[in-house]
């Protein structure tokens, strides 16, 4: 295994997983039971306001039922790939990985009704805007379960966890969980404004108003969220195709890269966080 404080890389070392099921269902299967979900509620897209067609502009109103209910299916995707990060990294924790199918299932059903019922940040209806922020809050279950589910296998000292890709996947599943919490804010701004006074209180302290705050917050949310999706989408893809067994210069190369990819991932997050 790779000791990377140690530097010592062997790597090539296997040791047997235990099968981990649902049932009779393999992960896998699920993960091909959760893609078709998302598929089928990816059509209600049909039924929604199309942005392209009602935002010709980038000064025009954002429809909110159209962004709550593509929040939703976002939503159902970060759970499909913290499932297929499961599957990859080979966590073991049935818990991890059950809560995390939940929370996918559970966000796109309840944020997408809180977002298309509740499709104003005037006059807030809170039985649907309840429902939506239960939605978002099941996110925050699939970053704090995948980060749990790495932490469970570095305790168990499994091989696994001493992997370049695997520091890199937990590093990305952190920043996911920061870009998150800047959305509820953002959120929270959105519906409720300057209540309490001390989110007024802290913006003037940064030197901007309510309103720059909120921008701020949704900026450093959305940017953060895509490129730390990247991250571990990176380590994903080099742990899956086995970067760990080149050889020569192409195995250096590959692993500067990774190298690159967590300081990135570092400097990233506080960049975004401060930001914010």
């Amino acid at each position: 295994m790779t000791r990377l404080i140690a530097g010592v890389d062997t790597d090539n070392e296997q040791t047997p997983v235990p099968d981990v099921r649902l049932g009779r269902f393999t992960w896998k299967q699920v993960i091909l039971l959760l893609l078709g979900w998302l598929s089928l509620f990816g059509l209600g897209r049909v039924f929604v306001p199309n942005p392209f067609m009602t935002e010709t502009n980038a000064s025009a109103t954002p429809s909110y039922a159209n962004v709550m209910y593509l929040h939703a299916l976002l939503i159902g995707l970060t759970g499909l790939v913290g499932l297929v990060t499961c599957e990859v990294f080979k966590l073991q924790s049935k818990v991890v990985r059950t809560g995390i199918l939940g929370a996918a299932v559970g966000a796109t059903v309840l944020t997408g009704l809180g977002g298309v019922f509740d499709a104003t940040v005037k006059n807030v209806n809170y039985v649907w805007l309840t429902l939506h922020v239960i939605g978002f809050f099941l996110l925050d279950a699939i970053f704090l379960l995948l980060f749990i589910g790495f932490y469970l296998e570095w305790r168990r000292r499994s091989p696994r966890s001493w992997k370049l890709t695997f520091g890199l996947a937990a590093l990305a599943a952190i920043s996911l969980e920061f870009a998150a919490a800047m959305g509820h804010m953002a959120g929270w701004i959105l519906d409720f404004g300057d209540h309490p006074s001390l989110i007024g209180s802290w913006a003037a302290a940064m030197g901007e108003k309510v309103a720059d705050l909120r921008d701020n917050l949704i900026t450093s949310h959305s940017h953060e969220m895509v490129v730390a999706l990247l991250a571990l989408i990176v380590a994903l893809s080099a742990e899956r195709f086995g970067y760990q067994a080149l050889s020569g210069g192409r195995r250096v190369l590959a692993r500067v890269g990774m190298w690159l990819a967590v300081a990135g991932t570092v400097l990233m997050t506080i960049q975004y966080v401060v930001g914010g």
